[in-house]
């Protein structure tokens, strides 16, 4: 990992700021705040506000008058969002919860349905990604940049198809909106990482310039270096076993004999010990690079145009160091058991192999360095043309997302035959025992090398878009206009997944011994770069230190070793699996129309309208067995490279409409209390990486799996009911309450068929084993299904406390409650209507029952202090992981700390991420067992632990 030069570049980012503050005397002075009533009619109330009060004011304002039920969060000031990451923003909103990697925001979930089911737009653009899916990462997006966030949850059908959860729209600033000739913006940050133990800068620089309200430009640059850390333990998934092939004797009481007894005959005699068991540090240097142009002509008051650009770069140049310690259930070898009435065995000892499972009891290490780079660049040109009641408005939009990672590289070390135990201990974490006189040591190392693997991956995602829109005003009592419309997308993913590797059994080296020791040297070892692994979570007992390799040694031993001068010249193996490869191609042509509901002298307004949209979908990937592997064959002493077999393209093309009604209705009981009531037809578009045509295997383990994409998916639709009452009682003060329904006629669930599975083409078996006789295979793959339905409950409360006396009445508070209940078709195993998993009832992925955010603050003349909290019960995170396990996301809440003072023109903050440093986990259970947010199965068999500590933040912010 690259060193970082902070000094050199924290004085020159303190010269540049300096010199920014220096030039204010030659600037224009601050603008004059307007109204709330000013700013809400002409629509600048982005740019206007100024601290916590009027920052909710202003959203509340945009969430009263609008039509469909939305909720807004606005900047504080320009470079000012309420947090630093947009996902960490979004988390404010009823009914939004997020997902975290390494300790930032990362996705978002609305109302329950996950981000591949959201879209995300940028000034109203679509905002492509990489990865597999069509979520977002907004870890990319710095907040900096934005001006505002709307949430749209009940859509009309002027809005894009494509979302079932809620469409969110991420708004930079146009130039025109402000009242003074120009503004200049400029923040510093020092930014503290107390597990990386790190400092780290930012940097964020605004620029707005009005030229005599027809022109105009606005520019936003911002820059960030992070370095993160994130510990954890983690297993594999957990594995069944036969209670009855365990011997009483080897039982350790008779609670345990007892448990065996009722499991058995409850549980169909069912036991549950940890697959794998190990420790993973992973270390991250972030380089985040951001930018907005927005340029805007009014030559006069009916024409009104623009073209905004936004780019992002996110860098990651990675490192983690991972050790594991490999359990297989052999009968008469494992001794000292203790179950539990769930059948999770809570403690072993694993003294050897057998015929069942040879070889298979081990530690394995594996270290990974490597850079993945995303860039996203995106315009929009458009505009509106108004005449006396018809107003036109166009819109070209084009985006694209490319992620590379081409300089990654990874070594696996081995030690076979060892024997060791477990325990489950404090916070439900696994203690390693050692047993007998095979040693499991920390710095003596008995490992091997085993694999070199040179990983290459490549996704491309573009989308091209053409809108145009009318809108004609009526002269009637009851529909106030007519809007109609047409837009034509196309948008095109394609990944390139690669990886190659040397397997060191395979290679002619005779010295086997210097091969292991030129990479770890058991008399002189690395230690790991951190002395306090998962500090405070678990017993004294946990594995926290392991030795390592040195990554610039470690190459170029590999090089000496096979006597070569560069990397890329070591003999890895030269064919390519293009099977984790895809090329997708949507295209999506819709037209809408709807009339304007203005009735009952204003009390009632909404819209009804319909969209029509066709999608004629190209999915193109690579399917058949695989091919290159290695094998090992009964009767054998030896493994044997393999032929490429059965290697095919696949190319499918699918078409299919959907006819989108939608109402939206807002009526107002009296002037501050209203009544919503909103029901639409809704779709989406499956996940890219499910539409995929991929087909890929694992014949050469212990249980044969076979993993496939579905290019002939259905869309998702769904059916969507909200009804809501709001009570503004008072300026920036609101009391809600809402519930929503959606029926989801058309899913997806995981197919899962056990048995031989057959070529769909050939016909033939997929894989013959070495007498020739066909494999069975554990096979996934996504099937249209019947659906689900969401049942929830919103309700928030935000009011200004200037009904206290004194310094009370700065106080003042957002509390927000969602309540949501699913139910859908995920695993079903097509084994015969009596298998058990045809009864499992599971809820959304990531969709927690209870979410809760509060939010406590004050403000005052030149002070600001916040405390937010953010909370969510557990969640499923898959429902087919390893060993046909069912993961959950256990509960999670994160309390966040801010403040800020006025110095003049210059604003000093200080902020704390995650003030109590929380962990985020997650645990295993078996779909036999239930579902898990109603109470069933239990949660002690743990799959992930992670810790990712503190971050305190220190700024300076200036405006002229």
């Amino acid at each position: 990992m690259k060193t970082f030069k902070k000094s050199s570049l924290h004085r020159k980012c303190l010269l540049a700021l300096a010199t920014m503050l220096a030039s204010s005397a030659l600037t224009v002075s601050a603008y004059e705040e307007k109204s709330t009533e000013e700013k809400v009619n002409d629509d600048i109330e982005v740019i206007e506000v100024q601290g916590t009060r009027d920052a909710l004011a202003a959203a509340l304002d945009r969430k009263r008058e609008s039509k469909n039920v939305i909720d807004t969060i606005i900047a504080e000031d320009i470079g000012k969002m309420a947090d630093e990451n947009v996902a960490e923003a979004l988390q404010r909103v009823t009914g939004i919860s997020i997902q975290r990697d390494m300790g930032e925001g990362t996705s978002v979930n609305i109302r329950g349905m996950g981000s591949d089911f959201n879209q995300i737009k940028v000034n109203g653009q679509t905002m492509t990604s990489g990865g597999n899916g069509r979520d977002v990462d907004f870890s990319s997006f710095s907040a900096d940049l934005l001006a505002a966030i709307e949430v749209v949850k009940t859509p009309s059908a002027s809005h894009d198809e494509g979302s079932i959860g809620g469409s969110i729209n991420l708004k930079t600033r146009r130039p025109l909106d402000i009242q003074k000739d120009q503004l200049f913006s400029a923040e510093f940050k020092e930014s503290y990482s107390e597990l990386a133990d790190e400092y780290d800068p930012s940097l964020a620089f605004t620029y707005i310039r009005n030229i005599d309200n027809k022109f105009g430009f606005s520019g936003n640059v911002s820059y960030e270096n992070r370095h993160v850390r994130q510990d954890q333990y983690f297993t594999r998934g957990w594995r069944d076993f036969d209670l009855a092939l365990i011997d009483d004797a080897a039982l350790s009481s008779d609670t345990a004999q007892e448990s065996k007894e009722n499991i058995a005959a409850d549980k169909d005699g069912i036991g549950w010990y940890p697959d794998e068991f190990g420790q993973r540090l992973d270390l991250q240097e972030r380089t985040r690079l951001g930018g907005t142009l927005n340029l805007q002509y009014r030559p006069t008051e009916d024409i009104d145009t623009h073209i905004d650009f936004t780019y992002s770069e996110l860098e990651k140049e990675h490192t983690f160091y991972q050790n594991w310690n490999r359990f297989r259930f052999n009968q008469g070898l494992v001794e000292n058991i203790t179950i539990d009435p769930w059948g999770t065995m809570l403690s072993g000892d694993f003294i050897g192999k057998a015929a069942r499972y040879p070889d298979q009891q081990h530690t394995t290490r594996s270290e990974r360095q490597g850079e993945t780079t995303t860039k996203t660049f995106m315009v929009g040109f458009g505009g509106d043309y108004r005449m006396d009641r018809l107003t036109i408005s166009g819109e070209f939009g084009y985006s694209r997302s490319k992620e590379d990672n081409d300089k990654e590289s990874q070594y696996l070390f081995a030690a076979q035959n060892i024997t060791h135990g477990f325990n489950v201990g404090q916070d439900d974490l696994i203690e390693i025992t050692q047993v007998g006189s095979s040693s499991i040591g920390l710095y003596d190392n008995p490992h091997r090398l085993s694999q070199i693997r040179n990983n290459v991956r490549h996704v491309d995602d573009e989308n091209y878009s053409a809108q145009i829109d009318f809108d004609y005003a009526l002269d009637n009592e009851f529909f106030s206009a007519v809007e109609f419309g047409a837009k034509w997308t196309d948008r095109q993913k394609s990944k390139e997944d690669d990886s190659t590797y040397i397997k060191m059994w395979l290679e002619d080296i005779n010295n086997a011994d210097k091969v292991r020791s030129s990479f770890m040297d058991p008399s002189n070892p690395t230690q790991l770069p951190v002395d306090d692994f998962m500090s405070g979570q678990g017993s004294n007992n946990m594995i926290r230190d392991w030795s390592v390799i040195d990554f610039d040694t470690a190459q170029q031993n590999a090089l000496d070793v096979f006597g070569v001068n560069s990397f890329d010249e070591l003999p890895f193996s030269k064919y390519r699996d293009f099977r984790n490869s895809f090329n997708l191609d949507i295209e999506t042509k819709a037209l809408y129309a709807l009339l304007a509901i203005d009735a009952l002298d204003g009390r009632l307004v909404g819209d009804i309208g319909l969209r029509y949209v066709e999608t004629t979908r190209t999915s193109r990937g690579y399917a058949g067995n695989q091919f290159n592997m290695l094998e090992y064959r009964e009767g054998l002493d030896n493994y044997a490279k393999l032929p490429v077999v059965d290697y095919r393209d696949v190319n499918v093309v699918k078409e299919y409409d959907n006819l989108l009604p939608s109402l939206n209705l807002r009526y107002a009981l009296s002037e501050d209390k209203l009544i919503r009531f909103a029901v639409s037809e809704v779709m989406a578009r499956p996940n890219f990486w499910e539409i995929a045509p991929y087909m890929k295997s694992a014949p050469l383990v212990d249980r044969p799996g076979l993993w496939a994409g579905n290019p002939h998916l259905d869309p998702f639709e769904a059916t969507q009911v909200d009804l809501a009452f709001e009570w503004y009682f008072d300026k920036g003060a609101m009391a809600n309450i809402g519930t929503f329904y959606k029926d989801i006629s058309s899913f997806y669930y995981n197919k899962i068929t056990e048995g031989v599975t057959h070529d769909p083409v050939t016909g033939d078996p997929y894989w013959l084993d070495g007498e020739g006789e066909p494999v069975g295979f554990r096979a996934q793959m996504p099937e249209n299904g019947a659906g689900g339905d969401i049942f929830g409950i919103e309700t928030s409360f935000q009011t200004n406390f200037t009904f206290l006396p004194g310094k009370w009445a700065n106080f003042g508070t957002l509390v927000n409650y969602t309540y949501t209940d699913s139910e859908a078709d995920y695993l079903k195993l097509e084994a015969g209507d009596e298998s058990p998993l045809q009864e499992v009832d599971l809820p959304f992925l990531n969709q927690s029952k209870h979410s809760a955010n509060a939010t406590l603050y004050y403000e005052d003349k030149g002070v600001n202090v916040r405390l937010a909290y953010t909370y969510r019960t557990e969640s499923l995170y898959t429902p087919a992981g390893a060993n046909g396990n069912m993961y959950w996301n256990d509960d999670y809440g994160q309390l966040d700390f801010s403040a800020g003072y006025s110095l003049g023109k210059y604003w000093l903050s200080f902020n704390v991420v995650n003030v109590t440093d929380e962990v985020q986990e997650r645990y295993v259970t078996s779909p036999l067992e239930g579902n898990s947010l109603e109470g069933d199965g239990p949660s002690n068999r743990m799959l992930y632990m992670s810790q990712a500590g503190r971050i305190f933040r220190l700024g300076i912010n200036g405006k002229f």
